[in-house]
Formats: structure tokens, C-alpha cells, sequence
């Protein structure tokens, strides 16, 4: 399981990725 501040600075890159994406 991903903590709190892992699982912000991962949601944080997928947000980047998708905008890139997009």
C-alpha cells in the first residue's frame, strides 16, 4: 500500500502524464 505522501506524489504524476497526454 502507497502512504499519504506517496499516494499524492503518485496521483500528482499521473495528473502530469494525462496532461501531457492531452
Amino acid at each position: 500500500l502507497l502512504s499519504q505522501p506517496e499516494r499524492k506524489e503518485f496521483l500528482k504524476r499521473v495528473y502530469d502524464r494525462q496532461r501531457h497526454i492531452v
